[in-house]
């Protein structure tokens, strides 16, 4: 038997994952799974989530009193 095609390849031996449905970029669109470095985290080690809103990465801090 050989080897099948790239595009037959195992999704799970991909050298990136397919996109979450529903996943947003950090603009808050919809992701697209063929822009550029789709299914890699960035940046790297942080979670999207705590990109979009980095009050999350301390919520034992007081709250900000922003007046601008």
């Amino acid at each position: 038997m050989s080897k099948p095609h790239s595009h037959q390849d195992d999704p799970a031996d991909a050298d990136r994952k397919p996109v979450v449905p529903g996943e947003r970029t950090l603009s808050d669109r919809p992701a697209d799974p063929n822009r550029t470095g789709a299914g890699r985290q960035f940046p790297p080690g942080i979670h999207p989530d705590d990109a979009r809103d980095p009050g999350n990465a301390t919520p034992d801090a007081p709250p900000v009193d922003n007046r601008s």
